[in-house]
């Protein structure tokens, strides 16, 4: 029952993804300003980039298992296509989850480019832009390699988990293409604990790269402010910017929040003696959320769409209440603003 439900939630909160993305897709596409031509590009990208990884939940459906012993990811869709079939389900939604990470870096190195003018040629010229359309690939590629090598299935985590896999979900393991590590083994008769260091250290080399590469651009987004801050433009210019800039924050934000918070969790709560198991049914609700809590904040971070969102006929209602009560409050500032003659 619990797992019907998961799928329904998933599924509701990856059509709200596609939806949401797809809107502001739209949004992208008919506006015509001037001022952030190239920024749109960017966005639109990494929109495209938002509603594939909402369909891949659609289309994968995962489910994750937790005990002391580690954990295990697995794709319910692709159950019964056999191990190979699944397992490349599984490499599938690693790559899609990888991806919102380098999409982001290029995301704040274009706004670096942007706002500094250093480095244009990065975005002008097709090598660059083919090097790091490379790179974005690679990097995905390579840390599902590293990610196959730490977390293959093995016949002791099947062993560990198929009773579980079997009453919750009603899948087979012996067929199933999963990852799961055993992070330790605990002797049935003195309880002795014993830590497989070399399955942690793989781990942790796994989810150390995507730590460096989320660090560094969570600094290069403070410093870009601090840039954005110190420079001498016009108001209206700094204003755009802070906008672009919140844009980003909200992009690196949420994949933390959905993201990398829960399965980090899901990772490593066991190892650290942390009986959390019921919060794997919870993880890929996290996850399917992403797609459309990011659209959603972008849409309001942005004042001009968040204006086109208040216009459409189903909030235009709202929108007018809050431009009214945002007119009457300036009419109200302007009548209590003292009047040149009264100074003297």
């Amino acid at each position: 029952m619990e797992a019907k439900r998961q799928t329904t939630i998933i599924y509701a909160s990856s059509a709200f993804g596609v939806a949401f993305n797809g809107l502001l897709l739209f949004f992208i596409a008919t506006d015509h300003s001037k001022n952030n031509g190239g920024y749109k590009k960017m966005l639109a990208i990494v929109t495209v980039y938002n509603i594939y990884y909402a369909i891949m939940h659609i289309v994968l459906d995962m489910g994750f298992l937790m005990d002391e012993y580690g954990f295990v990811m697995f794709s319910k869709n692709f159950a019964k296509t056999g191990y190979w079939g699944s397992y490349l389900a599984i490499m599938i939604y690693m790559d899609a989850f990888n991806m919102t990470l380098t999409l982001l870096a290029i995301h704040c190195l274009y706004r670096f480019v942007q706002v500094s003018g250093k480095w244009r040629f990065i975005f002008e010229s097709k090598k660059w832009i083919s090097g790091m359309l490379i790179f974005h690939l690679s990097f995905g590629l390579a840390w599902c390699m590293i990610c196959h090598l730490a977390f293959k299935p093995t016949a002791e985590r099947t062993a560990l988990s198929k009773a579980e896999l079997w009453l919750k979900y009603e899948i087979d393991m012996d067929t199933l293409g999963y990852i799961g590590p055993v992070f330790k083994s605990i002797d049935p008769i003195t309880k002795e604990v014993t830590i497989r260091w070399k399955t942690v250290m793989g781990a942790f080399g796994c989810l150390s790269i995507l730590i460096v590469l989320y660090i560094s651009i969570c600094f290069g987004a403070i410093k870009l402010y601090c840039f954005v801050r110190r420079s001498m433009v016009s108001e209206r210019t700094k204003r755009l910017q802070y906008q672009l800039l919140r844009l980003l924050f909200i992009q690196a934000i949420c994949p933390f929040i959905f993201e990398y918070f829960p399965c980090v969790v899901a990772m490593w709560s066991g190892l650290f003696g942390f009986r959390l198991s019921g919060f794997a049914l919870w993880v890929p609700m996290f996850t399917s959320t992403y797609a459309s809590s990011d659209a959603f904040l972008v849409i309001l971070g942005f004042k001009a769409y968040r204006q086109r969102l208040l216009d459409l006929r189903p909030f235009r209602g709202f929108g007018k209440k809050i431009y009214s009560q945002t007119e009457n409050s300036d009419q109200k500032t302007t009548k209590a603003a003292p009047q040149p003659g009264n100074h003297y």
